[in-house]
């Protein structure tokens, strides 16, 4: 499996990782792990659907909080066949001022296909700091996965889009953003008309590829662990500590864990290269616990990030 790139930013042993996999009853509530900025969205079927007609909408992470030069985000999406629909990855956001670095994919021409991706330097600003501000998709695609990063020192801003069996990447960028950057720390996603957004994540440090987040960890309430873009098939090692995080120096890169070291277990990823591990309800004996996580993919022998998460 081909890394995404090799990023500015190295990888740091308190970084952090979240998901949101919206596993959960339907409602017009997205749960405590979103604050719904602008517009109106739904869990249906265990993924978000889009209830802005003709309008746009946002939601915000509630806890996530990190520049948005060392934040990268991830997420599975799908045109909802109508026509129009769009869908955003939205990084260094200010709920207040909305200013922010957001990255929309969507259907310009109605046929229901995502065709064209939109640089905007807010969020729905309309407009990017220099150069053209949309880019038309090489292949259009009714659903898929999007990643956005950043490099050259947060100035460039990155997208790759998989199709939904996890191949044939489409890689854009856009740049300029130093010029005015965003102010804020959040991440979220948006959508116009009624899209459907997945599988939730956003973290710090490496954004080479395989990628480990956990639900953002509460007594009482449940969480998952995702790894994604590991090797099709390949065996997953997912280990933790409760001490801190490294570093442990070795010949494929930082270990961001310091003894003793716990192997959580070994998964297979699916041929795309994904890894779901329920982690049940967290008890309220760990409330205020710390943990400390990493993922190894053993065929492509590379590292995840690496981070920390204290139980709330």
């Amino acid at each position: 499996m081909l890394a995404l790139c090799t990023t500015d930013v190295s990888a740091q042993a308190a970084g952090q990782a979240v998901n949101d996999l919206f596993n959960r009853t339907a409602g017009t509530q997205l749960g405590l792990d979103w604050t719904e900025v602008n517009g109106d969205a739904q869990i249906s079927g265990n993924r978000i659907v889009g209830n802005s007609p003709f309008d746009l909408g946002w939601s915000a992470h509630t806890t996530f909080n990190a520049p948005w030069s060392q934040t990268a985000a991830r997420m599975t999406w799908s045109m909802n066949g109508g026509g129009g629909d769009r869908v955003s990855i939205i990084c260094g956001a200010d709920t207040s001022t909305w200013s922010a670095v957001e990255v929309r994919i969507g259907d310009n021409d109605g046929d229901g296909l995502a065709d064209r991706v939109w640089w905007n330097a807010a969020v729905n600003a309309g407009a990017w700091f220099s150069g053209a501000s949309f880019a038309n998709l090489t292949t259009p695609l009714a659903a898929g996965e999007a990643t956005v990063w950043f490099t050259n020192g947060g100035n460039t801003v990155n997208l790759e889009i998989r199709d939904t069996a996890g191949a044939n990447p489409q890689t854009y960028s856009a740049s300029g953003i130093l010029a005015m950057p965003p102010t804020g720390t959040r991440v979220g996603f948006g959508y116009y008309n009624n899209p459907f957004v997945d599988d939730f994540q956003a973290w710090t440090g490496n954004a080479n590829g395989l990628a480990c987040t956990l639900t953002r960890a509460r007594t009482n309430q449940p969480a998952s662990l995702l790894v994604t873009h590991a090797s099709p098939n390949a065996p997953v090692l997912v280990a933790f500590s409760t001490v801190g995080g490294g570093p442990i120096p070795t010949a494929i890169g930082n270990v961001l864990l310091s003894e003793p070291v716990v192997l959580l277990g070994a998964f297979s990823a699916a041929a795309t290269g994904r890894v779901e591990i329920p982690m049940g309800t967290v008890p309220p004996g760990l409330s205020g616990a710390v943990f400390w996580v990493q993922a190894f993919d053993a065929t492509a022998n590379v590292l995840s990030n690496g981070f920390s998460m204290a139980v709330l």
